[in-house]
C-alpha cells in the first residue's frame, strides 16, 4: 500500500502572488521515486499554478485516489494539461500494479 502513496514538494520562488515554481520532487513510496525519474512528467508541473501543481496520490479501499488542493465549485475545473498529468501519473501506477 505505501508503493502508491507519493505526493509533490515543491521548490518555489517568491511570495503569495507572485510564486513561481521551480522545481518538483515527489515523497513518497515507489511510485514517487519512479515519478521523480520522469522530468517530461516534472516540467510539466513546474507550468503550473502552485495549487494545481500540489498533487497527491493515496490508496483507497477499492482503487489509488490522484488529486490536487481542494477547490470550492465555482473553481472547480481541470484543464488538459493537469489531465495529462494526472494520466500520466496513472501510467505509473498501472506499471506497478
Amino acid at each position: 500500500v505505501i508503493d502508491f502513496t507519493a505526493r509533490t514538494r515543491l521548490k518555489t520562488t517568491g511570495h503569495f502572488g507572485s510564486k513561481k515554481i521551480i522545481g518538483v520532487t515527489w515523497e513518497g513510496g515507489k511510485l514517487a521515486e519512479d515519478l521523480n525519474t520522469d522530468s517530461a512528467l516534472n516540467e510539466m508541473i513546474v507550468n503550473q499554478s502552485v495549487n494545481d501543481a500540489t498533487i497527491f496520490v493515496d490508496p483507497t479501499d477499492n482503487g489509488i485516489r490522484i488529486y490536487g488542493k481542494w477547490k470550492n465549485s465555482y473553481d472547480f475545473s481541470i484543464t488538459k494539461e493537469l489531465f495529462d498529468i494526472y494520466n500520466n501519473i496513472a501510467g505509473y501506477i498501472k506499471k506497478i500494479n
